[in-house]
């Protein structure tokens, strides 16, 4: 188990955990406490392309831009029980120059699964780019909106093949303008989305760019 945390309020740490160019291993148990306008990311996860078969179970961060990054090629994250509280973005998957060693189209990821945990995020929950054959389910999603984004969601999915996200509670405490989305399609094909529940969302499921062939039903 560890805790990571700044010497005060205002002053700490930019990343708390990361982890480079590894594969089967846990992360379990741990706390990352962000210090206000300094802390950038709770967990991250990059390297070379080789961040497979990895079990995120039972972790905390507060008070971060973004709880868990991950802006390499990465396969088989499996994240249950935790905790992504006071967050811009709580998992955020987007590749980032200068951090991986493989080129834009070879990062993304295969075959997540995001089970049960918690996340209270202003402006999105989850970006989620590139991540084919993933599955999202039995999550409560808050969103807060403090920043007043252009565009805010639930969870934004974008250019990915086979998603499957079901029986997530979103939630957001007042009725929101017409910019605020439960779930963004973005370019999304193959994607089965199924018994989610949207409370004070003007829209629940939101689809633009190229998306072929979802099946959305029971929401």
């Amino acid at each position: 188990n560890v805790v990571v945390k700044g010497d005060t309020p205002i002053g700490g740490f930019d990343r708390g955990l990361v982890v480079r160019s590894l594969l089967n291993y846990s992360f379990t148990g741990c706390s990352v406490y962000g210090s206000t306008n300094v802390s950038d990311e709770g967990y991250a996860v990059d390297g070379a392309g080789v961040c497979v078969d990895i079990r995120f179970y039972d972790n905390y961060a507060y008070n971060v831009n973004v709880g868990m990054m991950l802006p390499d090629y990465t396969e088989g994250i499996h994240f249950q029980g935790y905790e992504f509280v006071n967050v811009n973005i709580g998992i955020l998957e987007y590749y980032v120059a200068g951090r991986s060693t493989l080129s834009a189209d070879k990062c993304g990821s295969n075959a997540h699964k995001i089970g049960s945990g918690h996340i209270n995020a202003y402006t999105h929950t989850m970006f989620l780019n590139a991540s084919h054959f993933i599955k999202i389910n039995g999550l409560l999603l808050l969103n807060n909106l403090q920043n007043n984004p252009a565009l805010s969601s639930g969870i934004w999915l974008a250019n990915t093949n086979w998603p499957s996200i079901g029986d997530v509670m979103f939630y957001t405490p007042t009725t929101r303008p017409d910019n605020f989305f439960g779930i963004v399609l973005d370019g999304v094909t193959n994607g089965q989305f199924a018994r989610n529940n949207f409370q004070s969302y003007p829209v629940g499921y939101h689809l633009i760019g190229a998306c072929q062939n979802n099946n959305i039903s029971d929401s």
